[in-house]
């Protein structure tokens, strides 16, 4: 039995030695690779790395031309992983603990095709964080129809049935966590804490959180378009009945509105309305146009694999 762990890094240098020194008690029992997919990183990583992997022929890494992202590096790692029988994805940054290991082993000795990890919420996550999570939740629910679990992270393992699937899928910048919903097999999680980040700050800047939402939620079939037709339906019948109303009012009435408060709210209300959904479809058309160019989700400048 073969165990890769997938580990995407983006400017983690101070982190990794420290990481090393704690995954590798966890998978002293098992047949291992370490692999690290250094995300187009502006420190020294690359550096920390040829040492790691130099010492230690377990190690391996691959590293972009520059930063493509984190969904592309687990895309990236799991297309390296056809060798593999479990493949554990975590982040660098010591968040994900690596003593996790042993009993997300256990329960695919179970059966467990999927294991997925829940992040619990503490005094460590922010009211922001915590709301904003839920929201997008939530909402990806509703509009996909695919349930993700809140609080779900990449710090999952996954099995080499799955794995394979998930190479197999031919999409461009996929969206893995919603992928994972919906590939099925039998799946379980575990909850963990998350302790905070051993040095360094977070990568994940809000614009990019927001981003991953776009996409995620884009990714999984033509609700939110379907919901556009809906809504401006609904806009264009009570903008109907209100034309009658106003020439009824015109015709058979003294009462006729001089105002023009009532005519701009309307404008503006429904003129919002048609930009926001334009750019509804506007995301789904670049969409298509990014798939048909047919470029690659990512560019590897180098690797010891």
């Amino acid at each position: 039995m073969v165990i890769t762990i997938l580990i995407p890094c983006y400017n983690e240098e101070i982190n990794i030695n420290y990481l090393i020194s704690r995954l590798l008690p966890e998978l002293s029992d098992y047949n291992f690779k370490v692999l690290f997919i250094d995300d187009g990183s502006t420190d020294q990583i690359l550096t920390k790395l040829y040492a790691l992997s130099a010492a230690n022929p377990r190690i391996k890494y691959i590293s972009f031309s520059r930063n493509f992202g984190h969904q592309a590096a687990l895309k990236a790692g799991y297309t390296q992983c056809k060798d593999a029988d479990v493949v554990i994805t975590m982040d660098a940054d010591l968040q994900h603990p690596p003593e996790m290991i042993p009993e997300m082993m256990e329960k695919w000795k179970q059966g467990y095709k999927i294991v997925n990890t829940i992040r619990k919420s503490d005094q460590n996550t922010s009211f922001f964080k915590r709301i904003s999570s839920r929201l997008f939740y939530e909402l990806f629910g509703f509009i996909t129809g695919t349930e993700l679990v809140p609080g779900s992270a990449d710090f999952r393992l996954l099995d080499k049935a799955v794995v394979k699937v998930i190479n197999s899928l031919p999409e461009s910048n996929p969206f893995i966590r919603g992928i994972i919903s919906w590939v099925g097999f039998k799946q379980t999680a575990i909850e963990y804490t998350a302790t905070p980040r051993a040095n360094g700050k977070s990568g994940y800047t809000l614009v990019k959180m927001i981003n991953l939402a776009i996409s995620g939620i884009t990714s999984f079939g033509i609700s939110p378009i379907r919901i556009s037709f809906l809504a401006g339906t609904m806009c264009s019948f009570l903008a109907f009945l209100y034309g009658i109303y106003a020439v009824s009012v015109h015709l058979f009435s003294d009462e006729t509105v001089t105002g023009w408060t009532s005519v701009i709210a309307s404008v503006l209300f429904l003129s919002g309305f048609q930009l926001i959904m334009i750019g509804v479809i506007g995301e789904y058309i670049g969409k298509i146009h990014i798939q048909s160019r047919n470029r690659p989700d990512y560019i590897i400048e180098e690797s010891n694999i």
